[in-house]
């Protein structure tokens, strides 16, 4: 065997190596990540990457309304990629 060959095969294994231990979670967290913000509706008690947690009232495309004050009604309009997790779903 080469070296040439030995540099060639070592090279391709750090690039597999690479892609499975970095690459490869980074795409499903992603895909987890876009599911969750797909399954935003109203009623459903979220948390944003802010750490505002509230109730979605409405949702417009890529804005959701979030009612954070129940005594005052206060609502805050924020994009739907600010949201960090739904705490509870809202029943169907």
């Amino acid at each position: 065997m080469s070296p040439l060959q030995f540099v060639l095969i070592y090279a391709v294994g750090i690039v597999v190596i690479l892609y499975f231990s970095i690459i490869l979670p980074g795409k499903r967290k992603n895909k987890k990540t876009q599911q969750m913000h797909e399954a935003v509706k109203p009623g459903d008690t979220i948390s944003t990457i802010g750490g505002i947690i509230g109730t979605v009232t409405a949702r417009d495309g890529d804005t959701v309304f979030v009612r954070i004050d129940d005594n005052n009604g206060t609502i805050m309009r924020i994009v739907i990629y600010a949201v960090q997790s739904i705490i509870e779903s809202a029943e169907v």
